[in-house]
């Protein structure tokens, strides 16, 4: 079972930092109402893989919480510092996903993107 967890901490460890390399990646400019729009759905999208993985968090800090008492000293901090370092990057991803989705959602207020001409 511990072998397990640990496995499942460097998955969701794995998927998290592949979102926040993609939310510090070069941002798309945005200079018309459908880049935005295509922006908004991308972050929907992130904030969605997110929201599972950090279900999938939750359920390891049980299991984690489960196998403190029968790990040895060292596989519990191991164990600890792992889903810390984990929670930490999780709270990240989500905070930054959170902030350029408001920020994208703020842009269509805009009258810039609100002038464009509807195409028929």
């Amino acid at each position: 079972m511990e072998q397990h967890c640990v496995q499942s901490l460097e998955d969701c460890s794995g998927i998290l930092t592949s979102l926040q390399m993609q939310l510090q990646g070069p941002r798309t400019r945005l200079t018309d109402r459908d880049s935005l729009r295509t922006t908004i759905c991308d972050l929907k999208v992130m904030q969605q893989t997110a929201s599972k993985t950090a279900q999938k968090v939750e359920d390891l800090h049980v299991q984690v919480d489960a196998l403190q008492h029968t790990c040895i000293p060292n596989g519990r901090i191991a164990l600890t510092l792992k889903l810390r370092k984990l929670l930490a990057l999780m709270a990240a991803v989500e905070g930054s996903t959170l902030d350029r989705l408001q920020e994208c959602e703020a842009h269509l207020e805009d009258p810039f993107f609100r002038k464009e001409v509807c195409r028929p």
